[in-house]
């Protein structure tokens, strides 16, 4: 392109991946074409400093007071479950590469030259003969492949989800997939790194065609196909997202942000998978400010793994500290006293926060032998979790959606019968016509009354709802009654005395539906008219049930409803309350049902 084609100031480019593409001549000609256009550049990964001493801060931003016009912080992207927080450990000290030639054969290597890609990154590797030596020594290799092999049967594997080995190089790939076959079934690992035609024996071996690697890249998203791990150096290193990759075992130096890079293919987001982690065999994070030196700027959110045990033990003291005001003692009360403690909404939402924190920590240490104190007092929690979950939340409880249990937990539970077994033994009230006289001669506390009551009923209606559609109705009923207690605009009193009448109307309707002969859509019809007030409501609400079974699709076509409700309107003539409410409340009912089927 021409120098000055357009001299324009008002002229704005939007430059995407602005790290890289402002690097060679691209960027040269571009800004020679519009040397007074106003470019904006975004990237993931900015770079501190190039060969010529120009990064993109200085290209783009304004240092040293504030190098972005906005940015979306990996604070921000966690929270917002975009994407999940990353912890690293190092590795046995004895596996790591001496300071000394880490050192001066890539720090300091990486830095003279202003290194700013991945490419770069290789070359310095390719001519660092005493670091590569060190790095792909076979005996270190088979120490190494022998502790992913024990690390990735223990923590990774049951939770089902996969990881990267990250070589030094295509060698060092070889090398690798040669000893993990030792320690891990054969299948289990694939290599993918660029082929050539010069290559050795050994670099042959696992040549592999364009197809297959499409296959291979494929196979390693689904949790049901192998492989389980991919030996990699630099392709996959970025642009290849799988977000069932869990943990990255590093053995390859980088810096800055072809680390960063690099270590974003595990912070996806993906089912119950809570962190990415980073086994660290090179020893590189052991100064984090070297290995990320101005990340500090973009907050790098990298998290000491050793930290996590610190924040699991203030979090158990937390959870101790509740406890001590619950009676736990007594086992025949303890359910009941446990109940009655999480009653207040606001302790529950803090106990909640407080569990799930530490489950998530949990499924990350376990099994390590740092938990072994614990067990008892995690069980416990886990109990106390169990009974106030199943208690407050007993229609997704009855469906079975428990994402809130992640997968060694769960395990745990399945081996406790004292944790399996939670459910048969909260207490529950059976809804028939004796209801009141149950619940009042129940010795328990009138905060326990209703939970067991709310509970018995939301169960009670989740199981019958599909036979008597009118019931969804009175679920919606009792959820207003449950947040008016919540928000303090009615008493315990008035809330049990309340639920307990509901309670008894569903059984009076249960019976009444059986002996009226009327079918399930006619009686639903026939409960809210007469709620309503509405004169021959069994009559009517026959009349009703024929007018809406031949408009069946009303719901897909305004114009349809529009003529169903004049006729529904007619049949109620004689309704001197508000008819449009009535007719939404019928019409609602409909809906219901049908989704019911579908």
């Amino acid at each position: 392109m021409p120098k000055h084609i357009n001299t324009r100031e008002n002229i704005i480019v939007l430059i995407d991946e602005a790290h890289r593409s402002q690097e060679g001549d691209l960027g040269n000609y571009m800004r020679g074409a519009l040397p007074n256009a106003f470019y904006l550049g975004f990237t993931g990964t900015p770079i501190d400093k190039t060969k010529v001493g120009r990064g993109t801060f200085i290209a783009f931003g304004y240092p040293p007071d504030e190098p972005y016009l906005d940015k979306y912080t990996i604070d921000e992207s966690i929270e917002e479950g975009t994407t999940v927080p990353l912890y690293y450990t190092l590795a046995k000290a004895e596996l790591h590469v001496d300071k000394e030639t880490l050192e001066e054969e890539f720090f300091k290597v990486v830095e003279e030259e202003g290194v700013a890609s991945i490419e770069g990154i290789n070359k310095v590797i390719e001519k660092a003969e005493k670091l590569k030596a060190v790095l792909k020594a076979r005996d270190r290799i088979d120490k190494i492949a022998k502790h992913i092999a024990e690390h990735y049967r223990k923590f990774v594997e049951p939770l089902g989800f996969k990881a990267f080995i990250v070589a030094v190089d295509r060698e060092g790939c070889a090398l690798y997939k040669e000893a993990i076959d030792k320690y891990l079934p054969p299948e289990y690992s694939r290599v993918v790194y660029t082929p050539d035609y010069k290559d050795s024996e050994l670099l042959k071996k696992y040549h592999i065609s364009d197809e297959e690697e499409k296959r291979i890249r494929k196979d390693f998203k689904s949790p049901e196909k192998l492989p389980k791990i991919l030996i990699v150096t630099e392709k996959l290193l970025t642009g290849y997202d799988a977000p069932i990759l869990y943990v990255m075992y590093l053995d390859k130096p980088l810096k800055d942000h072809t680390l960063l890079q690099a270590i974003a293919r595990i912070n996806r987001p993906y089912a119950e998978k809570t962190c990415g982690l980073v086994m660290d065999y090179i020893g590189i994070f052991g100064n984090l400010q070297r290995a990320l030196a101005f990340y500090s700027k973009v907050e790098a959110g990298l998290i000491d793994y050793e930290k996590l045990k610190e924040r699991f033990k203030k979090l158990m003291q937390k959870f101790d500290e509740i406890l001590k005001d619950i009676d736990l003692e007594d086992e025949e009360k303890r359910i009941q006293n446990i109940i009655d403690f999480f009653f207040d909404e606001s302790k529950r939402k803090e106990f909640i926060k407080i569990f799930k924190q530490i489950q998530e920590i949990y499924e990350i240490l376990s099994p390590d032998e740092f938990l072994r104190d614990y067990i008892e007092r995690y069980k416990l929690l886990v109990q106390v979790y169990e009974i106030v979950y199943q208690t407050y939340n007993p229609e997704a409880e009855r469906r079975k959606i428990r994402r809130d249990i992640l997968k060694k937990t769960e395990d745990l539970i399945k081996r406790n019968v004292e944790l399996s077994h939670i459910a048969d033994t909260l207490p529950l009230y059976e809804i028939n016509k004796d209801i009141a006289s149950t619940i009042k001669a129940d010795k328990v506390s009138q905060r326990v009354k209703i939970a067991s009551l709310y509970k018995s009923i939301k169960i009670h209606i989740e199981d019958r709802k599909k036979d008597s559609p009118y019931l969804v109705s009175i679920a919606e009923k009792v959820e207003e009654i449950i947040l008016q207690l919540r928000e303090r605009q009615r008493s315990v009193e008035s809330a049990l005395e309340e639920l307990t009448k509901i309670a008894g109307d569903i059984a009076e309707a249960g019976e009444e539906q059986s002996k009226s002969g009327l079918s399930k859509e006619e009686f639903s019809y026939f409960w809210i008219l007469r709620r309503h007030g509405v004169k021959d409501p069994e009559n009517v609400s026959k009349k009703i049930r024929e007018i809406i079974s031949k408009r069946k699709h009303w719901i897909f076509d305004d114009n349809v409803e529009r003529e169903l409700r004049k006729e529904i309107y007619k049949v109620l003539l004689d309704y001197s309350n508000d008819i449009v409410k009535l007719v939404n409340e019928l019409l609602g009912i409909d809906k219901i049902m049908r989704s019911e089927k579908l």
